[in-house]
C-alpha cells in the first residue's frame, strides 16, 4: 500500500443515524429521508456520530466535551440485562427457516432483501449468536451486491474508474480501518473475507449478467478457483500486504475478463467492511449525499414512511405538510405500482430508484385502499422538511401531562424541543412524557443537546475508541435546564441516540423509563468521505457509554416500568395502525408514571 503521508482524514461533520437500516439497519424498509421517503428501520439506521468540528458546536450550545473523569454522586445504578441464547431446537428451526428463504425454486429466484430482514430479526432476539452472525453476513453481501449494481450513478463510476484511482481507494480504505476502526485489525481475517466477498460477487446473477455474461457458470468457477489459489498465496499480515492481495487478484480478472480492474477493488472492500460489523460499509454516490440530506433533515422527495408487510408495500404515514401528504396519501395505502411498474415484480432498490427524482418533477403512484377502487396520484417532488419533534399536546388535562414524540435526533432536534418545551409550558404543563419509540437514532450531538435541556450537571454519555481522538465525555452544563417530572417511553426499536438520552434520563434518575428494552445499538460510526471520488465510507470508531460506564452494544437501556404488550407500533398489530391512545398500554403506563412523579414533586 502507498505511503500514507498525511494525519488521519477525520470522519466529515456528521454523525448519521441510518439504516441498517438501509441501508443499514432493516431493508424490508428502505430509510428514506435519503428518498424523500423516511423508512421504518432501525439500523443499517442508527448511528450515532461523532467530529471535531461539531465538538465545537456543541461547546457553544451549552455541552462540554472532555476527555476528564465527572462527579457522579447523583447517579443510580441501572439493572442492564444478560443477552439471551437460544435453545438448539429453535436455532436449528431458525437455520431451517432461514435455508428456506435462500433456495431459489423454478419461478422465484432468492430475495436477499427477505433473508437479510430475517437474519436481522433472529440477531435482534440473540446477537452474539455466531452461526446466526455469519448467516447475516453472506445475506448482506448479496443484499448489497445487487443495492450498488441498482444504483446507476455507481455503476457509472466504477466502470469509468481509473486504475490509479481504483487503488487509491483501496489504500485509502485500508488506511482508515487501520487507524481509526473500533477494534484492532485482524489482518488474515480481514483479507479472507476481502476474497469472500469476491466470490460472493461471482455467484451474484446480476453481477454476472452485468460483468461475465460471455462466460457459463463452469468458466467462472475455474476462474475463480485459480485467481483465488492465487490471491491465497500471498501472506497477509497488515494493510501493505492486503493492499498487494487485491491489486493482485484484480489484475488478474481484469486480464481474463476485461472487467475494470476498479469493480474488483471495490468488492474486496465491500466483503471488508461488510463484516466488520453489522455498521460499517461503503456508501455509494447516492447513499453518500442521501445521509448528508438526512442528516440536514431536508431532502427532495415525496415525504413518506412506507414498510413493505407481506409483500406489499405500506404507507405507514405522510410527513406532516410533504407532497405526499397533500396528495392524499394515508396510513394503510399500499403502493401497487410507482411510474406504471408493479412493486410486487420489482425490488427495494429499483423502487427506491424510480421514487428519486429532481425538486419539481413528478411521480405516478397508484395506491390500492381498503374498500375503494385502487387510483392513480400523481406526486411532485419537493424540497421536504422532516420533523424531529412531533404530536406535541396535553395528553392529560385533568393531570396537565404534556405530551411529545421525537422521531429521530438531527440537527433541528434541540430547537424543535425548546419550541415544543414553550408551547406545553404556557399550556401550564406540570409533568411531560417523551415518546422515544420507534426512534432510530441519529446526531449524538442531537442527543447530547436534548439531554441538556433536562440534566444539569455530569456526563450525559462516553465515548471510547481504539483511536484516542475518539475518547470523550460529554458533559451536561447549560445553566437552565427544566425541572419538569419526566417519563420516557422507549421500546426495541429506540436505539443509538434514543439510547443516549433515555440513558442519561435513566442513570441521572432524570425520568422514569418505561416501556420495553431498547435496541442495543451502542456504537459511534464516522462518515468519510473518500479522496478524489464520490464514495463515502461509513464505519464503527468508537462505542459509547452511559454516564455510569455501562456499555449499550446488545445490552441497550432497560426500562424502569417494563410493558410488553401495546406499544405505538404493537408486534401485534401491522405498522401502519396506530394504537389508539386509551389502548396503548405502554403510553397509559408512562401516563400513570406522569401522574406518580408530577405528586412526589409537589
Amino acid at each position: 500500500m502507498p505511503n500514507q503521508n498525511k494525519t488521519q482524514n477525520s470522519a466529515v461533520a456528521i454523525y448519521a443515524q441510518l439504516c441498517n437500516s438501509l441501508i443499514f439497519i432493516n431493508r424490508s424498509v428502505f430509510f428514506a429521508v435519503l428518498l424523500g421517503i423516511v423508512l421504518s428501520a432501525v439500523p443499517q439506521t442508527g448511528s450515532a456520530q461523532s467530529l471535531p468540528e461539531n465538538r465545537e458546536l456543541i461547546t457553544r450550545k451549552g455541552v462540554s466535551v472532555n476527555s476528564s473523569s465527572t462527579p457522579r454522586s447523583s447517579l443510580v445504578t441501572p439493572n442492564y440485562q444478560t443477552v439471551p441464547k437460544p435453545e438448539q431446537s429453535e436455532l436449528e428451526d431458525i437455520i431451517l427457516k432461514g435455508n428456506a428463504l435462500e433456495t431459489p425454486s423454478e419461478n422465484r429466484p432468492i430475495d436477499w432483501n427477505e433473508a437479510l430482514n430475517f437474519w436481522e430479526s433472529a440477531l435482534r432476539d440473540y446477537p452474539t449468536e455466531a452461526l446466526l452472525l455469519k448467516r447475516y453476513y453472506r445475506a448482506r453481501i448479496q443484499y448489497d451486491v445487487n443495492y450498488r449494481l441498482a444504483d446507476r450513478r455507481y455503476v457509472e463510476l466504477v466502470n469509468n474508474m481509473s486504475t490509479d484511482l481504483g487503488r487509491e481507494t483501496l489504500s485509502d480504505i485500508l488506511y482508515k480501518i487501520n487507524f481509526s476502526y473500533v477494534d484492532n485489525a485482524n489482518w488474515a481475517v480481514i483479507s479472507h473475507n476481502g476474497l469472500v466477498g469476491i466470490s460472493q460477487a461471482l455467484r451474484n446473477p446480476a453481477f454476472r449478467r452485468q460483468y461475465l455474461s460471455r462466460f457459463n457458470v463452469e468458466e467462472i468457477a475455474r476462474m475463480e478457483l485459480r485467481w483465488m489459489q492465487n490471491a491465497r498465496s500471498i501472506p497477509v499480515k497488515n494493510a501493505n500486504d492486503a493492499y498487494s492481495q487485491a491489486v493482485s487478484v484484480a489484475s488478474m480478472v481484469k486480464r481474463d475478463c476485461q472487467i475494470n480492474e476498479a469493480v474488483i477493488i471495490l468488492e474486496y472492500l465491500c466483503g471488508i467492511l461488510n463484516v466488520l460489523d453489522q455498521y460499517t460499509c461503503l456508501l455509494t454516490p447516492t447513499q453518500f449525499l442521501d445521509m448528508t440530506n438526512q442528516i440536514n433533515g431536508e431532502f427532495v422527495g415525496i415525504g413518506v414512511e412506507l414498510k413493505t408487510v407481506k409483500g406489499e408495500l405500506k404507507v405507514v404515514r405522510p410527513i406532516t405538510g410533504s407532497p405526499a401528504q397533500k396528495a392524499g396519501l394515508r396510513p394503510g395505502d399500499s403502493i401497487v405500482a410507482v411510474n406504471g411498474q408493479r412493486t410486487v415484480d420489482s425490488t427495494p432498490e429499483k423502487i427506491s430508484n424510480q421514487l428519486q427524482g429532481e425538486s419539481g418533477s413528478t411521480v405516478y403512484l397508484e395506491i390500492a385502499r381498503r374498500n375503494s377502487p385502487n387510483q392513480t396520484v400523481a406526486i411532485v417532488r419537493q424540497p421536504v422538511k422532516s420533523p424531529c419533534v412531533e404530536n406535541v399536546k396535553i395528553i392529560d388535562e385533568a393531570n396537565r401531562i404534556g405530551y411529545l414524540k421525537i422521531n429521530h435526533f438531527q440537527k433541528t432536534t434541540a430547537d424543535e424541543l425548546d419550541a415544543a418545551m414553550f408551547y406545553l409550558n404556557n399550556l401550564n404543563m406540570k409533568s411531560l412524557i417523551i415518546d422515544l419509540r420507534g426512534n432510530p437514532g441519529g446526531l449524538l450531538t442531537a442527543a447530547v443537546e436534548a439531554s441538556n435541556r433536562f440534566i444539569s450537571a455530569g456526563t450525559i454519555v462516553s465515548t471510547k475508541g481504539k483511536n484516542p481522538q475518539e475518547n470523550h465525555d460529554f458533559y451536561a452544563t447549560r445553566e437552565k435546564t427544566s425541572s419538569i417530572p419526566l417519563v420516557v417511553l422507549i421500546d426495541k426499536n429506540s436505539a443509538s441516540a434514543s439510547e443516549i438520552f433515555a440513558g442519561a434520563m435513566r442513570d441521572h434518575r432524570r425520568a422514569a423509563i418505561v416501556g420495553t428494552q431498547s435496541y442495543g445499538k451502542g456504537s459511534v460510526q464516522g462518515i468519510f468521505p473518500l479522496q478524489n471520488s464520490s464514495l463515502g465510507l461509513r464505519m464503527t470508531t468508537a462505542k459509547f457509554y452511559s454516564p455510569l460506564g455501562k456499555p449499550f452494544v446488545r445490552v441497550g437501556v432497560s426500562p424502569d416500568i417494563e410493558v410488553r404488550k401495546a406499544s405505538l407500533l404493537s408486534e401485534d398489530v401491522a405498522p401502519y395502525e396506530i394504537i389508539p391512545e386509551q389502548d396503548d398500554a405502554v403510553l397509559q403506563a408512562g401516563i400513570n408514571a406522569a401522574k406518580q412523579r408530577s405528586a412526589s414533586y409537589e
